[in-house]
Order: structure tokens, then C-alpha cells, then sequence
């Protein structure tokens, strides 16, 4: 059965094995026993062995899933299932979700703390990406839903409260950028008036030299803030729907990048995309697992 995915598994009969050795996959491994009881997914079957096989060495997850088929892959990767020196190793998940088509995306205005609204392609992408987070995460685990309290945001986070069966908790330093006076205003008239940062010197206390606007860092210090509260709760999984902007603070945050390392830090994260971390419960590593791709575009 090892040979199947490759020579790096051995499968474990014959010699005794520690209990730590054979631990099972906990919330993974439930739910790829319930998906392959229910024909839910036909590779869900497959990858059962990995509760029948350790890794020789000190093997790691890149390891383990260059063994399997690509699909397969995908599906280990979406249950959070880690190899570790012959153990299975659960992992804590944290998915950021932006915001999908919004009216100031269609309208050409400038977003911040304007109030826009999903479009109903914006509507429709969400219920997509609904549906990526409940294939993904298991119906019994501890799920935590927070999100902008900006009608783009809650509106995404109602679509997929409503498929994982939670309310989402609506936190204000969540919110994207505020941009001040140019809010609601034709992006041209911004792109006209903005005081882009230097590429050398002061970036974080930046002024962007539109009234009301924040500087970076009181707009990156509350989202840290808002990831710190939310982490105070206990989950195995947590959803942050946020915008485009705002989602690279709660990244940085997550990966205890602290606000001063944040002048030049940037990601690339569409709209409607999903961002995928996550710790393991052994060293607590943090790890960015996927960055920014589209549920609905197949991308996750």
C-alpha cells in the first residue's frame, strides 16, 4: 500500500510502534472517514493510508505530499494533515477571506470606509467561496467567524455563517484603509491628490496628505489588535472576512510580524480570494500555506 504514493511511506505492521507514532488525525481524519464512507470525494478512500503509514526519517509535509497523486495533495492540504518524524500533526487553521465584487469596485470609487455593497456577482462569488470553507472544514470542529463590520464584509460573512451554521462577529478594525474625505469619491480624484510613501525614510507615519486619511501604522496596529482579540478565543479554525488591503495586516499578524517590520510589507490578494494559515501543534510554527486565490475561479 506504501508503494502506491511512493517510497517514502512504510506501512506500519511487523515492530512496535509508540502511541505517538500512531496518533490519529483528530478533526482531518474524521472527516476524510466520513467523506469516503459517503462517496462525498473518491480520493477520500486514498488517503486513509496515511493513518496506516509513518514517514522514514524526519520526512516533512513537502515530503509526504510530493508522494501523492495531485488531487490527493490538494485534499491533504486542505484538511490541514501534517507528517512529522512518523506522527500524524494536527494543525490550527486560519483562513482570510476578502471581500468579492463590491459597487465601488464597478463604480470606479474609492472604497475605505465607504459603505459599498456586494454586487450580485459579488453575492454570487461569495456563495462560492461559502462552499470552499464548508468542503474544508469539518461540521463538528470549534469554527470562529469574525469580520469588518462594513456591509461588503458582513454580507460575505452572513453568506458563509450561513454555510458553516455560525454568526459572524463583527469587529470595526477589520475595516479597510480609511481614505478620509476621498471616500465614495471617483479613484481618479484620489490618484490625483495622494502622497505615495518614499521609497526611502519614513513610511509607517507617512502623510498621505488626504484629510481624515490613516497613516499605515495606525491602520496596521488595529488590525493586529483585532487579530490579537480574536485569538483569545479557542478554535480549531477561524475565518477573517476583511478587504483586500486590511487582509495583509492580519496576515502579518498572524505570523507575529511585528507593526514596525510592516513599512514595506505587501501581498497580493485579489478580491473575493482566500488565504490560507496555519500552526502546527508541535514547534507552532506558523505557516502561509496558500496566498490570495479564488474560490470561485477553481484556484483553492
Amino acid at each position: 500500500m506504501g508503494q502506491e504514493f511512493g517510497h517514502h511511506l512504510e506501512p506500519l505492521g511487523g515492530g512496535a510502534r509508540s502511541e505517538q507514532e500512531v496518533r490519529p488525525m483528530s478533526w482531518a481524519r474524521a472527516d476524510i472517514q466520513h467523506r469516503a464512507a459517503h462517496g462525498a470525494d473518491p480520493l477520500a478512500d486514498q488517503l486513509l493510508v496515511l493513518g496506516m503509514c509513518r514517514i522514514d526519517g524526519s520526512e516533512q509535509l513537502d515530503v509526504l505530499t510530493g508522494a501523492l497523486p495531485v488531487r490527493a495533495r490538494d485534499l491533504v492540504m486542505r484538511h490541514g494533515v501534517h507528517a512529522s518524524r512518523g506522527r500524524i500533526v494536527d494543525v490550527q487553521r486560519l483562513y482570510v477571506v476578502t471581500h468579492p465584487e463590491a459597487t465601488h469596485h464597478v463604480d470606479g470609487l474609492v472604497g475605505g470606509w465607504y459603505d459599498s455593497h456586494l454586487t450580485v456577482r459579488g453575492l454570487a462569488q461569495a456563495e462560492r467561496i461559502a462552499a470552499f470553507l464548508r468542503s474544508s472544514i469539518p461540521a463538528d470542529a470549534r469554527i470562529q467567524l469574525v469580520s469588518s463590520d462594513l456591509a461588503r464584509t458582513a454580507q460575505t460573512a452572513a453568506v458563509i455563517g450561513a454555510a458553516l451554521g455560525i454568526e459572524a462577529e463583527l469587529d470595526s478594525d477589520l475595516r479597510e484603509k480609511s481614505y478620509g474625505i476621498a471616500e465614495g469619491r471617483p479613484q481618479a480624484w484620489l490618484d490625483e491628490r495622494f502622497a505615495f510613501p518614499p521609497a526611502q525614510g519614513e513610511r509607517l507615519d507617512h502623510d498621505p496628505a488626504i484629510d481624515g486619511s490613516e497613516t499605515k501604522r495606525t491602520w496596521v496596529e488595529r488590525a493586529h489588535t483585532a487579530v490579537a482579540r480574536l485569538e483569545r478565543i479557542e478554535a480549531d479554525y477561524r475565518v477573517v472576512v476583511t478587504h483586500g488591503g486590511t487582509a495583509n495586516w492580519v496576515i502579518t499578524a498572524w505570523m507575529r510580524i511585528p507593526v514596525a517590520a510592516c513599512g514595506y510589507a505587501a501581498f497580493k490578494l485579489p478580491s473575493g480570494s482566500v488565504t490560507i494559515l496555519e500552526e502546527d501543534d508541535r514547534f507552532h510554527n506558523r505557516t502561509l500555506v496558500s496566498l490570495g486565490k479564488r474560490a470561485y475561479d477553481g484556484e483553492v
